[in-house]
């Protein structure tokens, strides 16, 4: 039986939102700008085009957790949308990036008509609802080695091209905050992983990308290493 998908970097086709898109053009947003505020009333849900969007939680001591990353073709913003309820957390462009704003009243009137896009909707929900039940299993049991190790193996099963010899380029990039922020530690402890793990020839910086020379000694570590 398949899995939900457990990575925390979302994108789908855009093609699956085609009922939402039509007579709709998208928006420039520039990095660090702001698609919906927490707290927010759920007026319009969010479509990439392009660019990326980080969806974050901020805590009232300040604290932030980034709970995942929606890329082209992602949609945010859609539970406090179709449920008319306030976000429970924060969009905001990780990147420069076109996005597709539909209006609520839009949504729930496709909804109504085409049963297909309902699935789709769901199934999204769905997996971000295991991303988030992964995320506290991770919290709860997983040293922070084996957590950077699985983030990893993520991005390969998503972004991963094969390479001579068994290695693998993850064809994205990524900053150490940024993966610091989704397996809940702290950035100088991404780099001193991302270090160890170069030092013992399992990582490799190639330009802006990362190649991982060696994934099934990475399998062992995300393996071994679980409290």
């Amino acid at each position: 039986m398949k899995m939900l998908e457990t990575s925390p970097w979302i994108r789908t086709p855009l093609e699956t939102w085609e009922p939402l898109l039509e007579g709709t053009r998208p928006i420039s947003y520039k990095k660090k700008a702001s698609l919906y505020h927490q707290g927010d009333l759920g007026e319009n849900i969010f479509i990439c085009r392009t660019g990326r969007v980080r969806v974050t939680y901020y805590h009232a001591g300040g604290e932030e957790k980034l709970l995942y990353i929606a890329e082209q073709g992602s949609m945010v913003g859609e539970t406090a949308c179709v449920t008319n309820t306030c976000h429970n957390s924060s969009g905001i462009a990780l990147t420069d990036a076109l996005i597709y704003r539909i209006p609520r009243e839009k949504l729930l009137a496709a909804m109504e008509r085409d049963w297909t896009l309902n699935q789709q909707i769901i199934g999204l929900i769905c997996r971000k609802k295991s991303i988030l039940f992964h995320q506290m299993l991770e919290l709860s049991f997983s040293q922070a080695l084996g957590r950077i190790a699985r983030m990893l193996l993520n991005l390969v099963s998503e972004y991963g091209i094969p390479q001579p010899g068994g290695a693998v380029l993850i064809d994205m990039t990524f900053t150490h905050q940024e993966v610091a922020s989704l397996v809940n530690t702290s950035r100088v402890t991404v780099s001193n992983v991302f270090h160890q793990f170069a030092s013992d020839g399992l990582l490799e910086k190639q330009g802006s990308r990362f190649v991982v020379l060696r994934p099934q000694e990475l399998q062992r570590i995300a393996e071994t290493f679980v409290e």
